[in-house]
């Protein structure tokens, strides 16, 4: 097993700022170049990778990743296993990556507030196909014109009857009773639902708009 702390990896690392100190207890500083991100990888450099977290191990790849300075990085479900610590630092550092370095950063993703937080562009994939590719901002206008209804009801629902309701677009089951309609107009769609409760003898246990994210937008595409 590979010790973080080995000349080809963890040294290195240590060195482009990626640790917070070396083995020795030296700061970065110390070490030829300033320091332009951090995984704080300090506690594991005199460890031993095959006792690793998953968390511990996603930070020892991204940082043999980035070692060598590549302009393009592809990263898949980079925040996976990681505390929530861990993922705000690693959020930052690639926001300094893009921002203040001019890297191109491609990352896969199933967290919607990540992709919130992180890009500037979007491509959304439903069963192996592209039903959106647009800047972050463009994905939220649409996001301020989708609208959607959460509706329970007392007993399961024909999801195929919920879509021949006026003005419900997609209908996507979230719980065991409970539905997720995307809609333009939740107010207009409310009132539908109380009539077609009615008419389908389903009592409603609770009926609301929901709030509006990308998580939404996702949902309806």
């Amino acid at each position: 097993p590979l010790l973080v702390g080995d000349p080809g990896v963890g040294k290195t690392a240590i060195a482009e700022g990626i640790a917070q100190k070396t083995p020795r207890g030296e700061t970065p500083d110390t070490l030829a170049g300033p320091p332009t991100y951090s995984l704080d990888m300090g506690a594991l450099l005199d460890r031993r990778c095959e006792g690793f977290s998953q968390g511990e191990g996603m930070k020892t790849a991204l940082a043999r990743a980035l070692v060598h300075d590549p302009h393009n990085i592809i990263l898949d479900e980079p925040t996976n296993g990681l505390d929530v610590l861990a993922t705000r630092a690693l959020r930052e550092t690639l926001r300094r990556l893009r921002d203040d370095e001019g890297k191109c950063i491609v990352f896969s993703t199933h967290i919607m507030q990540e992709v919130e937080a992180i890009c500037d562009r979007v491509i959304i994939i439903n069963k192996g196909n592209i039903v959106a590719d647009d800047s972050l901002s463009g994905l939220q206008k649409l996001q301020q014109r989708q609208q959607a209804v959460s509706v329970e009801f007392s007993g399961a629902a024909s999801e195929d009857l919920l879509k021949k309701i006026a003005g419900v677009g997609n209908v996507q089951q979230v719980q065991a009773n409970r539905y997720l309609l995307s809609c333009t107009d939740a107010e207009a769609v409310k009132k539908k639902l109380l009539q077609w409760s009615i008419e389908n003898k389903l009592d409603i246990v609770s009926l609301q708009t929901a709030e509006q994210s990308l998580e939404n937008v996702f949902r309806a595409l």
